[in-house]
C-alpha cells in the first residue's frame, strides 16, 4: 500500500480541508484491501473530522483503518451500556478525551465558586467515575485504551497566587491525573496520553480556536485534528504490529558533518563545536534508542578504512562499532545493502527506517524499497534532533527485559554465526553451543514479553494472532496456558525468545499461538516447544491435539513446521489445518537441554 499515489502520503496536509482532499484521491485505492486496525474515539467535546484525518495517516503508514467516533458528548452512556455503537463496533484501540471544562462545568471558569474542601471532594469523585469508566471500557473490550491526562486551566482569578492556595482546580487536577498515571501503571492495556505535553509541544494558541469553540465545541481547531491524529499513531502502530525495529544509518553529513573521504578524521564536524553539537546530540538520541532496543545499522558510500576510522576513533563518536548490528560500507547500491542488512539482521525490510541527507538516495530506496521507512532529512542538520524526536515509529507497548538487552544480543549473534560457519552441520553447531531452554507456563512475570511477541513477531508466527497482556490473562482465567520459552547458550542470554498459547477442552488441546523470535529459527527450539505442548496434554489425559496455519504477508518461514510434524492435514478457508494424535508423550530433541518451570499439574 506505501506505493499509493506516493506523491499524496510523502507529504503532511497542513489544513484539514486539504486532507480530506488528498485522502478522496487515495480512498477507492484503499477500498479493496482489508482492515487492519478498527480505530474508536470517545469524547467529551467534538472532534469533527478525526475520521479522515486518522484515516490518511493509516494510509500513510500502510494501514488501512476502520474509524469509530461515538456521538458527542454520549461517553458514558457508550462505555456504560453493553449494546453501545462502541461495544458493537469492538475496536482494538481507543482514545477516550475527557476535557477539564467538560468535567468541571462552570466551575473551569470561576474556580472560586467551590471551597477547597469541595475541590478536594470534586476531585476524589471525578476520579473515581474516570476510572469505573476505564475498568468498564477495558472489561468489556479487546481494546488497548488510550485515554488523556487532564489538561490544567490557563486562567486563574487569584493569578500568580493560585499555587499559594491551600486546594484548587489545579491541585485537583493534579490529583486526578496522578490517579490515572497509577491506573495505567497497574494495568497493561491502558495508557495516558500527556494533553499538557501534546498543548506544550505545538502552542495552546495554535490548537485552540475561541470562534470554532463557541460554534460547535471543539476544544481543539479543525486543522489541529490533524496534530493529534499525527500524534495518536505513536498507539496505532505498535498496535498494529507497524512499528519500526531497526534504524540504518548514512554515515557522511548524517551521523556527522562533512565527507570523511575529503575532509579526513580530523575535518569532520562532530563534537561540542557549534556546527558539530546538532550530530552529537542526534547520536545520543539514537543511542537512547539502542538501549531500549531499537537495532541500529549502517549503510555509507564511503571507503570502509576512512569510515571504520571515524568510527573506531574520533574522541567525539557516541556510536561505536559495538553498537550497529549491521554494516554496509562500500559503493553499492543503497537500496541492495538495505537488502541485505534485512537478511542479515533476519528481520522484514518493512522494519527498517533509512537516514540519508542525499535526496537521491532517499527516492532510490523509496522507489525500490516502499515498504522501508525514508524520513525527509531536513537541509540544515541542526534539525536532525527534531526530527527523530517527532518520528513515532519507534513506539512500543511495552519494554521488557528483551528490549532493553538487545543490542547486546545482536553482537553474541556474530559470534554464534562466526561458530557455526565453521561447523560440519547444524545439529554439531547446536549442540556447540551447549544450548539451555527454559519452558515456563502462565508465568505472571512473562506475560508482558509474550504479550509483546505476539504483537511483533511475524515471520515464525502461525496464526499471527495479536494478544495485549490482559488478553492473554483473559485466556488463562479461562482455562488457557501461556507458554514461554527462554534461551541460553555459552555465548549469552537470548531472553525469552518463544511463546505458545494452547486452549484445552475435554479431548483436544488446541493450539491457539505458536511463534518463535527469528533469532532462533532451526535450533531444534520450535520442536522441543511443541514437544512441550504435546508432553503437557498427554500429562493431562488429552491426546488430540490440533493445529492452523493461517498465510500471512510475512510468515512463510514457519509454513513447513507443522507439516514436520507428521500430522493430518486438512484445508480451510483460512489457511491448513493440523491434527495429532498421542497415545504417549514424545521426546525432547537430545541436542539441547529443556528445563521445565510453573508446569501445570
Amino acid at each position: 500500500m506505501k506505493s499509493i499515489r506516493k506523491e499524496i502520503l510523502l507529504k503532511n496536509p497542513e489544513t484539514l480541508v486539504q486532507c480530506i482532499s488528498e485522502y478522496k484521491k487515495i480512498s477507492s485505492e484503499l477500498e479493496p484491501l482489508p482492515v487492519n486496525i478498527k480505530i474508536a474515539s470517545v469524547c467529551s467535546f467534538t472532534l469533527r473530522g478525526f475520521d479522515t484525518a486518522i484515516s490518511f495517516y493509516c494510509a500513510k503508514e500502510s494501514l488501512k483503518s476502520d474509524v469509530y467516533s461515538a456521538p458527542y458528548n454520549s461517553y458514558s452512556q457508550e462505555i456504560l451500556n453493553p449494546e453501545s455503537g462502541l461495544y458493537a463496533f469492538s475496536p482494538d484501540i481507543v482514545f477516550l478525551w475527557l476535557d477539564t471544562h467538560s468535567l468541571a462545568g462552570d466551575s473551569y471558569f470561576n474556580p472560586l465558586k467551590k471551597s477547597a474542601d469541595e475541590w478536594r471532594a470534586w476531585a476524589e469523585e471525578t476520579a473515581e467515575n474516570l476510572l469505573t469508566l476505564i475498568s468498564r471500557l477495558e472489561n468489556g473490550s479487546k481494546a488497548a485504551i488510550v485515554v488523556h491526562s487532564l489538561e490544567k486551566p490557563v486562567f486563574s482569578p487569584i493569578g500568580i497566587l493560585e499555587k499559594k492556595q491551600k486546594y484548587g482546580i489545579f491541585t485537583a487536577v493534579d490529583y486526578i491525573n496522578e490517579r490515572l498515571t497509577s491506573f495505567a501503571y497497574e494495568n497493561a492495556g491502558v495508557f495516558v496520553f500527556d494533553t499538557d505535553s501534546f498543548y506544550m509541544k505545538y502552542g495552546r494558541e495554535n490548537l485552540f480556536s475561541p470562534k470554532w469553540y463557541y460554534l460547535g465545541d471543539m476544544k481543539i481547531s479543525p486543522d489541529s485534528i490533524l496534530k493529534i491524529s499525527s500524534e495518536y499513531m505513536a498507539y496505532i502502530l505498535p498496535r498494529a504490529a507497524k512499528n519500526k525495529k531497526c534504524i540504518v544509518l548514512d554515515l557522511d553529513n548524517t551521523l556527522w558533518g562533512g565527507i570523511i573521504g575529503e575532509d579526513g578524521i580530523s575535518g569532520i564536524k562532530l563534537g561540542p563545536s557549534p556546527d558539530g553539537r546538532c550530530f552529537s546530540e542526534f547520536q545520543q538520541m539514537l543511542l537512547a534508542l539502542f538501549k531500549r532496543g531499537i537495532i541500529l545499522a549502517v549503510n555509507s558510500k564511503n571507503n570502509p578504512e576512512d569510515a571504520l576510522n571515524a568510527i573506531k576513533n574520533h574522541p567525539y563518536m557516541i556510536l561505536r562499532e559495538k553498537h550497529f548490528a549491521a554494516m554496509r560500507i562500500n559503493w553499492n547500491n543503497k537500496a541492495s545493502n538495505l537488502a541485505e542488512i534485512a537478511s542479515e539482521l533476519n528481520i522484514g525490510t518493512d522494519s527498517l527506517v533509512f537516514f540519508d541527507d542525499d535526496p537521491a538516495n532517499r527516492q532510490l530506496v523509496r522507489e525500490l524499497m516502499p515498504e522501508v521507512e525514508v524520513p525527509e532529512m531536513p537541509s540544515d542538520p541542526a534539525y536532525y534532533p527534531s526530527m527523530l524526536q517527532n518520528m513515532v515509529h519507534f513506539n512500543t507497548l511495552n519494554l521488557t527485559e528483551e528490549d532493553y538487552k538487545k543490542g547486546e544480543m545482536y553482537y553474541t549473534e556474530k559470534q554464534r554465526k562466526s561458530l557455526q560457519n565453521t561447523s560440519f552441520s547444524q545439529d554439531d553447531f547446536v549442540r556447540s553451543l551447549d544450548l539451555k531452554l527454559t519452558v515456563a507456563s502462565n508465568s505472571p512475570m512473562d506475560l508482558p514479553r509474550v504479550s509483546q511477541l505476539t504483537l511483533k513477531t511475524n515471520q515464525f508466527n502461525m496464526t499471527s494472532f495479536r494478544y495485549t497482556e490482559d488478553d492473554i490473562k483473559k485466556i488463562i482465567s479461562e482455562g488457557g496456558t501461556a507458554y514461554s520459552v527462554r534461551a541460553q547458550d555459552k555465548f549469552g542470554d537470548y531472553g525469552i525468545i518463544g511463546a505458545a498459547i494452547v486452549r484445552d477442552s475435554t479431548d483436544t488441546r488446541r493450539i491457539d499461538t505458536f511463534l518463535l523470535s527469528c533469532r532462533i529459527i532451526g535450533r531444534s527450539v520450535e520442536d522441543a516447544l511443541f514437544v512441550a505442548l504435546v508432553s503437557d496434554a498427554v500429562q493431562k489425559g488429552i491426546h488430540k491435539i490440533s493445529a492452523e496455519f493461517i498465510p500471512s504477508a510475512k510468515n512463510a518461514p514457519a509454513k513447513d513446521f507443522y507439516s514436520k510434524m507428521n500430522g493430518r492435514r486438512t484445508e480451510t478457508e483460512s489457511g491448513i489445518l493440523w491434527e495429532w494424535v498421542y497415545e504417549k508423550a514424545p521426546v525432547f530433541p537430545d541436542i539441547l537441554t529443556v528445563i521445565r518451570e510453573n508446569q501445570n499439574d
